[in-house]
């Protein structure tokens, strides 16, 4: 159930600004290491969304208006 839920969750936000980026997607568009990518979003300084314990994406649109700030 969990991954149709993914799949779903993916397709909806499909559109470039709404994109879900692995950290690892977002370390290597901003050539930084992913612990980095890590502490912003443990110290709330860039959303995300939890899907499990252990992982997270963020929304290509956050990271725009993260980086603009």
């Amino acid at each position: 159930r969990l991954t149709n839920l993914f799949t779903d969750m993916q397709h909806i936000y499909s559109t470039e600004a709404h994109a879900l980026l692995k950290p690892a997607q977002v370390a290597e568009q901003l050539n930084i290491e992913k612990p980095t990518v890590w502490s912003w979003c443990r110290s709330g300084k860039l959303p995300h969304i939890r899907l499990s314990a252990r992982n997270f994406r963020i929304r290509q649109s956050d990271l725009d208006a993260f980086l603009k700030a």
